[in-house]
């Protein structure tokens, strides 16, 4: 609105003011006073401005032309636009003639204004609210005077950024979420992770939730959202922090421990580990586990002959880490099965015997007696004995293989009975009739038979066997010391022989036995050759009608004093020893003759 004055004239009733625009076109105001304003002007024009007086109905001349410039237009052509970082909006517009300044004006849906101003053709507002529809105009500047405001143009700001955000860290994987509460116009969501050391994960969403799902493990990230709307980034939501799980332990190593197949794993301390848990996974699948709260633990019940792959996992609030590289660790081999045993006769030597067991080094086989005491033998094969074995003893025998000097658990056991013992308390005794020996002994457990043997200083043997505790020798030699043993037979073994008992045989008859007729009272003679440690021999005249005659002597002869004539003898000797007669020697004849004795061979 532009205003007009001037001098009051005498007698004037009226005034009358017209504003002519370089274009032509006209305003007028009037007034009784001294002053009347053009309420409807064009902006950036040039005016002619001239009053008339009015008197009586009639028109005075128009004063000179005073000129009359209207303020500047408002700008032309306004448009906003958004600038992502950090909501500041941005409005321009045409440049207005003679404009010696703008103000912008952003008022948004909440009252609120921010202003920027600018001798240009745009400015910015820093400052605007997050999710804000604003309607900016903007004036122009002339001389200290406001154009109008421009129509209004609508600058919307970026979605704010979300808010509750918070973070949680799921166990498998270091995988962590972070969720918020929707912010409306989102059209996605950014979130950021940033790490103590920098480095920084992301994951986007259209929902409320998002994963990072390649955390570094042990690591306190910062988290931060942002919620993108028309390709503008909010500003981020305040730090959240989500602390990942536990590394996986490091510089893991296993060891064996023969005892039972345990084996050990250890590894190196993890910064806020709760716990350890370790996982020892066979070639065939099958796992063992084992936990701890230190730097080790152990396997107790691995397969034997097992490679397995161990892995640790930290537990840190509940939480496991990722396993740590696989490390190997090789049992030790496996008992050996089908273990047989048998017996060998000579000496009550055992052998025991089995099926090859993989990787072995060596085998170790045990026999353990009833009575508690051991005998072993070792073996690079299938088989090996024990030579020293006792008798009559019930075995149980067991095999170990031996695998990096690590022995395996023992074999089921298995039985070994060695054969029985030899019989004590051997006796002999000489039955003087034929020279027979009796052999006697306790009974032994177990025992099918008994065999004796009788073995001469020339070493000629004689035998007798009996399922009771004696037996008898028939045709020993006269004259012989023999060595008497006796073996026990236990399922077709015999067992090592008793003691030697000695059994001295009684004397042989005398040789060269002869006889010679004493005329004198048919007194015969018999003599004969010494028999070697003897002292006493009797003679038997035997007549044909069985009538005998005996005589005995120290030495080599004796004499019959009563034959009867015309008979005809049959004469032994036989050697006493002990009290036993030996065999007669051969008949050697004798015969007397009537009234006259009469030896044979003489006339």
């Amino acid at each position: 609105m532009s205003t007009v004055s001037w001098t009051a004239v005498a007698r004037a009733d009226m005034y009358l003011a017209t504003a002519t625009g370089d274009d032509g076109h006209t305003h007028t105001c009037s007034s009784n006073s001294t002053d009347c304003s053009f309420t409807d002007l064009h902006c950036a024009e040039t005016y002619a401005v001239t009053v008339v007086t009015m008197d009586r109905g009639c028109y005075s001349d128009p004063s000179p032309d005073v000129e009359l410039r209207t303020g500047a237009c408002p700008p032309t052509n306004v448009t906003t636009s958004l600038q992502c970082d950090g909501n500041m909006g941005t409005v321009s517009w045409t440049a207005v003639a003679r404009a010696d300044m703008y103000l912008a004006t952003a008022t948004g849906d909440d009252g609120h204004t921010h202003t920027c101003s600018s001798n240009s053709t745009d400015c910015s507002f820093t400052d605007l609210h997050c999710a804000e529809t604003y309607a900016v105009t903007v004036v122009t500047m002339d001389r200290g005077c406001y154009s109008d405001p421009s129509p209004e143009v609508e600058l919307r700001t970026g979605a704010c950024p979300p808010t509750n955000v918070t973070t949680s860290l799921q166990c498998d994987g270091n995988m962590g979420t972070v969720s918020w509460t929707a912010v409306a116009r989102a059209d996605m969501y950014l979130a950021t992770a940033t790490g103590d050391d920098g480095h920084t994960h992301t994951c986007s969403s259209n929902s409320t939730d998002c994963s990072f799902t390649d955390l570094h493990c042990a690591e306190t990230y910062a988290v931060t959202v942002v919620t993108m709307d028309r390709g503008c980034y909010s500003d981020p939501s305040p730090d959240v922090e989500l602390r990942t799980g536990a590394c996986p332990p490091t510089n893991v190593t296993t060891s064996l421990q023969c005892d039972g197949n345990m084996g050990t794993v250890s590894w190196t301390a993890v910064a806020r580990a709760d716990m350890y848990l370790a996982t020892a996974t066979g070639d065939d699948g099958h796992t063992h586990t084992c936990s701890s709260n230190s730097t080790d633990c152990s396997f107790p019940d691995l397969h034997c002959a097992e490679t397995y792959a161990v892995t640790v996992v930290t537990m840190d609030r509940a939480c496991y880490s990722d396993p740590s590289p696989d490390v190997e660790l090789r049992t030790g081999a496996c008992p050996p099965t089908n273990v047989t045993t048998s017996l060998q006769c000579d000496g009550n030597m055992g052998t025991v015997s089995w099926t090859a067991v993989a990787r072995a080094d060596m085998y170790l086989a045990t026999a353990t007696g009833d009575d508690g005491h051991t005998h072993t033998c070792s073996s690079n094969s299938t088989d090996c004995s024990f030579t020293d074995l006792h008798c009559a003893e019930t075995y149980a025998v067991t095999v170990v293989t031996m695998d990096r000097a690590c022995y395996s658990d023992p074999s089921p056991d298995v039985e070994l009975r060695t054969g029985a013992c030899p019989p004590t308390n051997v006796t002999t005794s000489l039955q003087c009739d034929g020279n027979m020996g009796t052999v006697s002994w306790t009974a032994v457990a177990r025992a099918d038979m008994y065999l004796a043997t009788a073995t001469g200083d020339d070493g000629h043997t004689h035998t007798c066997s009996s399922n009771s505790t004696d037996c008898s020798f028939t045709d020993l030699h006269c004259a012989e010391t023999y060595a008497v043993t006796v073996v026990t037979m236990d399922r077709g073994c015999y067992s090592d022989p008793s003691p030697d008992v000695e059994l001295r045989t009684g004397a042989c008859p005398p040789t060269n036995v002869t006889t010679s007729l004493q005329c004198d009272g048919n007194m015969g003679t018999v003599s004969w050759t010494a028999v070697a440690g003897e002292n006493m021999y009797l003679a038997t005249a035997t007549g044909d009608d069985g009538h005998t005659h005996t005589c005995s002597s120290n030495s080599t002869d004796c004499s019959f004093t009563d034959l009867h004539c015309a008979e005809t003898y049959a004469v032994t000797v036989v050697t006493m020893d002990r009290g036993c007669h030996s065999d007669p020697s051969p008949d050697v004849e004798l015969r007397t003759v009537r009234g006259t004795l009469r030896i044979p061979g003489r006339h």
